[in-house]
């Protein structure tokens, strides 16, 4: 019996959301195929750090040649965390409109309010309309 709770807490702890999604790859490749239909200009997917139950997702709105000395932070971007149990945050980003002096003045004030998805595609629709609004914003 011990050994089928253990299994019971292993899977679970797999789950990215209750709606099947099993497996943070499968997690990523809809996330994935959601964003690239928008083409942002570059889009980076990794597992967190502390273990396989968190998406980290990095999306730049310039191609990584328009970098300025090739830091990703020298460009309009964000980083989103998507947790196992649904819990959506964009934890830092840098948009400023375009032709214009970098300053506090001239940032984009576009915010990502803290959510919580429900499945995974619907965690991707989220990502693609915060997408969506940022490129309106930068005239893309």
């Amino acid at each position: 019996m011990q050994k089928v709770k253990l299994f019971e807490q292993y899977v679970n702890e797999a789950l990215i959301f209750d709606d099947g999604t099993t497996d943070i790859v499968q997690a990523s490749a809809i996330l994935k195929d959601a964003l690239e239909k928008e083409n942002p200009g570059y889009i980076s997917l990794s597992k967190g750090v502390f273990g396989n139950d968190t998406i980290m997702l990095l999306v730049s709105f310039e191609p990584k040649t328009e970098w300025s000395h090739g830091y990703v932070e020298n460009s309009n971007y964000f980083r989103m965390a998507i947790y196992k149990d649904g819990k959506m945050e964009v934890f830092t980003q840098s948009l400023y409109e375009p032709g214009k002096q970098v300053s506090y003045e001239t940032r984009l004030k576009i915010k990502f309010r803290k959510a919580t998805a429900k499945s995974m595609k619907d965690a991707a629709d989220r990502a693609v309309k915060f997408v969506k609004e940022v490129k309106k914003a930068l005239g893309k």
